[in-house]
């Protein structure tokens, strides 16, 4: 990325025609540090030249994001790194369980602006009850680090259609594992076309049809699932898939993860 961002900046030195980067936006990751990111720019000499930082928005899900800044050390650090929180979901969440999320962001970051969203549409917090914030235990030295893992469903089934049985492993082991994903998403072929899977922890959103011609480029890493989280045992994990799938598509049983 730095390498990308140098060649933006050296463009914006020269003197050209053609039109120059005015703004840029960075859409990271759910396990990204924004506060790192900032600082490896602020460090570069050429970079900060350059680069002046306007704004750090972070979303946060209304239905997880308590248990996940009770949990995670890096959720915390996006929301003390935040100028701005968007709570997503806030339609699906009950006004005392919202008012204690937002309590709780707001003791963690005193100076947040905090807005809601809901099915997309970004506007002001509703009415809230009065509410204290969560206690947040102490996380040092206690927190497994954060890997990913990237299942291949083509070469794990060695052909054939795997949704089926994807689809029942996926939900045994969100069901037996979801505490300790962070994400869980990826683009799947299946008989009624391509769809986009994504979950937070336990809860899996439901699936995003995806018109056969868009995303061309990206149509390589279709069969990719990528699992994001703490502890995952990635050999455990690619066993259990491999021969629920085998299985599956032998006898039509599943086994769990």
């Amino acid at each position: 990325m730095k390498a990308l961002l140098h060649r933006i900046c050296n463009d914006r030195s020269r003197k050209q025609e053609a039109p120059q980067t005015q703004q840029l936006v960075f859409e990271m990751s759910g396990v990204a540090d924004p506060g790192r990111v900032v600082a490896a720019i602020q460090n570069d000499p050429i970079l900060a030249r350059h680069i002046v930082l306007k704004e750090i928005i972070v979303l946060v899900d209304a239905l997880h994001g308590l248990d996940q800044l009770r949990d995670e050390g890096l959720a915390r650090a996006q929301i003390e790194a935040a100028d701005r929180i968007v709570v997503t979901k806030t339609d699906s969440c009950e006004p005392s369980a919202l008012a204690k999320t937002v309590a709780t962001l707001r003791q963690i970051n005193p100076a947040l602006e905090v807005r809601a969203s809901a099915f997309g549409v970004e506007g002001p917090l509703p009415a809230l009850p009065n509410a204290t914030p969560a206690e947040l235990p102490s996380l040092e030295g206690t927190e497994e680090p954060i890997i990913s893992l990237s299942l291949n469903l083509a070469e794990l089934s060695k052909g054939g259609d795997v949704w089926v049985a994807f689809s029942i492993w996926l939900s045994a082991m969100l069901h037996a594992h979801g505490d300790h994903l962070v994400r869980v998403k990826g683009v799947v072929q299946t008989p009624g076309g391509r769809l986009l899977l994504q979950s937070v922890r336990k809860i899996m959103q439901a699936p995003e049809r995806i018109p056969a011609d868009y995303g061309r480029d990206a149509r390589k890493s279709d069969g990719t699932v990528v699992l994001i989280g703490r502890g995952l045992d990635t050999d455990r994990i690619k066993t259990s898939l491999r021969k629920t799938v085998q299985m599956a598509q032998s006898s039509h049983e599943v086994s769990t993860p």
